[in-house]
């Protein structure tokens, strides 16, 4: 019996090792290149100005430093959104493998009204 739980315990880490690293593979190959919305910077800072009542020596260093950090993050964000994509893909893939054929069009419909474009590589 301890033969057959070790081996049964193999199989399923075997098994969620290789659905992991498909799914990695399949999100660097795979995954559709959209260009980030840059901030915008106007309407920002507009709210900003308002709520926080920021003064024009505040308003103008502020402006700067989003403007000069922005680049920072759109580099970080370029580096990490495939690895987050593959991670939500997979999770989308194991959730509809799950749920009935009527749970999967509602499903479909959630994730579509939320981020459009997003399912049209998923199983149906």
């Amino acid at each position: 019996m301890k033969r057959g739980w070790i081996a049964g315990i193999l199989l399923l880490v075997l098994t969620l090792g290789a659905g992991f690293g498909l799914g990695l593979l399949y999100s660097r190959h795979h995954v559709e290149v959209r260009v980030l919305p840059a901030i915008n910077l106007g309407h920002l800072m507009h709210r900003l100005d308002h709520q926080l009542e920021l003064d024009s020596a505040q308003s103008v260093a502020i402006k700067a430093i989003l403007a000069r950090r922005q680049v920072v993050i759109d580099s970080i964000w370029g580096n990490l959104r495939p690895t987050v994509r593959g991670a939500l893909d997979t999770t989308l893939i194991e959730m509809i493998a799950v749920l009935r054929d009527d749970q999967k069009r509602k499903l479909r419909g959630m994730v579509a009204e939320l981020h459009p474009g997003v399912l049209h590589h998923l199983p149906q």
